[in-house]
């Protein structure tokens, strides 16, 4: 029995091999086209099937929280929680749209020019009393200004002081509206 390698049954027929497609490329693009449905479908039964057995909230994306009842959905999320080049390709080139902001959260989600704020100011993130909250609950429109209220577990450093006027002045430049 002869053996061939498999890089050389996924070259084109016309390279000499058999056109083969990459599976785990190919499961992964399936597995986020049902990641890119939950963030966009607005009330659909699966989505709130999905949410209530594995303990989701009804955000854009799913939480990078491992989950335990075997399925699809196990493979999505570890998808999400995993640092796998199919992911970053995916996540670097999603934008969202924040839209009225209950959908979206603060911290976790690029939304403020691609920006994940978890990852950009990671001292303000970890000392926020506001982890989990959505973009919608860190303020309030005053006439047609919006006003963001932050709110931390403790006074902050000079240092998260001065990330903090960085932020601000990111969050000045993307009111939502």
């Amino acid at each position: 029995m002869a053996l061939v390698r498999w890089e050389i049954l996924q070259r084109p027929r016309a390279k000499g091999g058999l056109g083969i497609d990459d599976l785990v490329v190919k499961n992964a693009v399936m597995l986020f086209k049902w990641w890119w449905r939950y963030a966009c479908e607005e009330g659909a039964l699966w989505k709130e099937i999905v949410s209530s057995i594995h303990k989701e909230d009804l955000s854009l994306l799913p939480s990078k929280m491992r989950a335990v009842v075997p399925g699809p959905w196990r493979d999505i999320k570890h998808l999400a929680a995993e640092d796998f080049p199919v992911q970053n390709a995916f996540v670097n080139n999603l934008s969202i749209q924040v839209g009225d902001g209950m959908k979206t959260k603060f911290w976790q989600h690029p939304w403020l020019q691609t920006i994940i704020l978890k990852e950009r100011f990671p001292m303000l993130y970890n000392v926020s009393s506001q982890k989990r909250a959505f973009v919608a609950d860190m303020g309030w429109f005053e006439g047609t200004q919006w006003r963001w209220t932050l709110s931390w577990s403790m006074q902050l450093t000079k240092t998260e002081q001065q990330q903090l006027v960085l932020l601000q002045t990111e969050l000045s430049q993307s009111p939502p509206s």
